[in-house]
């Protein structure tokens, strides 16, 4: 049910075992007709990744450049359960186990601990980049400056809207940072932030996305090709799609079929984004692009269609059914008519 996804989508990670996750899964939405080729199940993946950044979890929250890494606060949360977590990783697990998409943009320290990975200092700037860059000025202060600051190995953390010191290392709170221990105090409160803090929700992520995945899958991967896996390629190279779409009833060299690329090109990157999630469910084309996507993207001519029919969007099955247009300015504006009022819903022709 499309209202109740994150509920369902969690009866199903926590009601199956790991092997009888790892196998093909086939996604129905309730009142809905349609038929698992791959889009309902690329479609599933976006709700349900979407569903659990949102605030009203409080599972997450909301870095720079729009990161997510897991709350600490969620901790203090009368419903918070270590399960959650673990359900999250399967979640993430079973994506990339599939090859489909998520929405979820994790933060890259949360990638780095999946591949033990160590945090360093400058990992900070993905996180808050005005504190990263107010750290960095310390590394220009000379020993006067250390000694007026009176900086100790502590950092403070707000519980219940109240600021509270919390020791980064032992006798840290009589330990003052100076000029010869800052890069050990930058990166020990940069892991503090963005890893001890929230150590217990990273674990049940990991322990829940190597359930799915095998470890030695992603032994030679690093941060940049996980992130890959995860969220797709996130430029959208028209050149490959053109490439790899196939044709039904139609031809590639056909004047109106030539119209459709080129108003592809020309649309902005995130029109052309828009119209893609709207043929093919998912925000981003898969990683290795679109020579990787299942059902492959198709164009399919509907015959005795004219100017007057709007191409059609069969997500099931990464599809546009075109009629047979005129004039340039025609499949033009019908195109843009499907980019900004697309469903949201799955039917059958």
């Amino acid at each position: 049910q499309r209202g109740a996804v994150y509920e369902n989508t969690m009866e199903m990670l926590r009601n199956n075992s790991p092997a009888v996750l790892k196998r093909k899964t086939h996604v129905s939405f309730f009142a809905e007709v349609g038929i698992d080729e791959g889009g309902l199940s690329v479609e599933w993946c976006r709700l349900f990744s979407e569903e659990i950044l949102k605030e009203d979890y409080g599972f997450f929250t909301k870095a720079d450049q729009n990161k997510y890494i897991p709350s600490y606060k969620c901790l203090m949360h009368p419903s918070y359960n270590d399960d959650t977590f673990m359900m999250i990783g399967r979640f993430l697990g079973k994506a990339v186990f599939d090859g489909n998409v998520c929405s979820s943009n994790i933060s890259q320290s949360v990638l780095k601990f999946l591949l033990d990975e160590d945090i360093v200092f400058d990992d900070l700037q993905y996180y808050d980049y005005e504190q990263y860059t107010v750290l960095s000025n310390m590394k220009y202060m000379d020993d006067q400056d250390f000694e007026d600051l009176q900086q100790t190995f502590t950092v403070d953390i707000a519980i219940n809207g109240v600021g509270q010191p919390f020791a980064l290392k032992k006798n840290g709170y009589q330990t003052f940072v100076s000029k010869d221990t800052l890069s050990e105090y930058l990166d020990l409160r940069t892991r503090f932030i963005l890893q001890d803090r929230i150590l217990n929700q990273l674990e049940h992520i990991k322990i829940g996305f190597y359930q799915i995945v095998p470890s030695e899958l992603l032994a030679d991967f690093d941060v940049e090709e996980l992130d890959l896996l995860m969220r797709g390629t996130l430029h959208i190279n028209i050149q490959d799609w053109k490439y790899y779409t196939f044709y039904i009833s139609c031809y590639p060299d056909e004047e109106d079929i030539q119209w459709f690329w080129v108003i592809l090109e020309n649309f902005t990157e995130e029109q052309q984004r828009h119209f893609f999630k709207t043929i093919c469910a998912a925000p981003n084309p898969p990683a290795g692009g679109f020579s990787k996507m299942m059902p492959p993207f198709t164009i399919k001519r509907i015959s005795g269609a004219g100017d007057y029919r709007l191409p059609t969007a069969h997500t099931c099955f990464n599809t546009i059914e075109l009629g047979k247009y005129d004039t340039f300015q025609v499949l033009e504006s019908h195109m843009m008519h499907l980019c900004m009022h697309h469903s949201s819903h799955f039917t059958m022709s």
